[in-house]
């Protein structure tokens, strides 16, 4: 009964009715997966190898600000305790494989673990979606508001530490 209704105020915030959802997408695992397919999508040209460590993660921020759903909705599956989407761990290995040739190239330390970086890079990205009450809290703003401050930030804080 509670996850019935937890999904009904889940599709009623996000302005739709959860019958539309399950005709489109055939339930939440639908949706996941169609939202999973367009970050996939979109993921291929934030990670490339162009760019330095903190511009990949500046362009995580801003791409989180502009699909603010996509971070609450990663955030949500986290708590669920799920075991990720098959299809979701293999994007984010590729990531890590791409932090280890950015390690290889001396991006960051040998000594950085190349997968908890990862985990710290989706944290970072993630915050304004994950912590919007601090985000107001210590600045006053929105996180869509202070989303352009924080990936700067980010870019700067993460290019010192890895260079």
């Amino acid at each position: 009964m509670w996850v019935r209704k937890a999904k009904s105020c889940r599709a009623a915030r996000a302005g739709v009715n959860k019958q539309l959802i399950s005709y489109y997408f055939g339930g939440k695992e639908g949706l996941y997966q169609a939202i999973g397919d367009h970050w996939r999508e979109r993921e291929t040209a934030l990670a490339g190898p162009a760019g330095s460590l903190g511009e990949l993660i500046a362009s995580y921020v801003r791409f989180d600000v502009e699909h603010g759903g996509f971070g609450r909705l990663l955030v949500w599956d986290g708590l669920t305790g799920a075991a990720p989407d098959p299809r979701f761990a293999e994007g984010v290995r590729a990531i890590v494989e791409d932090l280890r040739g950015r390690q290889r190239a001396g991006e960051f330390p040998a000594d950085l673990d190349p997968a908890a970086l990862a985990v710290a890079l989706f944290a970072i990205a993630a915050a304004g979606a994950a912590f919007p009450q601090v985000v107001a809290a210590v600045s006053g703003l929105t996180p869509e508001e202070f989303g352009e401050h924080y990936a700067t930030q980010m870019r700067a804080l993460v290019d010192r530490l890895s260079g």
